[in-house]
């Protein structure tokens, strides 16, 4: 009797997922860091303080990244969860004893 394994599939599309997800939050930080290099600059030509900008600023930016990484995330969860019910069958069907 042949076996269908779709496990692979879906873990290549959570992995597919979980790349998405780093990519996006890895140009949030990228983001940060250009906005912060800006508003230093700007601070120290116009001698004023900015630490309570960056602080908003980042805070904006942890929101933003958070709503850009939201698909994605929701699809990491629901990819993870189909992976354990399909790992949960397999088992179920492989087990020497009827559950």
């Amino acid at each position: 009797m042949d076996t269908f394994y779709p496990t692979p599939r879906v873990e290549f599309d959570l992995d597919e997922a979980r790349a998405v997800h780093e990519r996006i939050e890895r140009e949030g930080v990228d983001l940060f860091k250009a906005i912060d290099k800006l508003v230093r600059a700007y601070g120290e030509r116009h001698s004023c303080e900015v630490s309570g900008t960056l602080e908003y600023i980042d805070g904006a930016i942890t929101d933003l990244v958070s709503d850009a990484t939201g698909p994605s995330w929701r699809k990491i969860v629901r990819l993870e969860d189909e992976v354990s019910r399909l790992d949960d069958a397999e088992m179920r069907r492989n087990a020497p004893v009827v559950l």
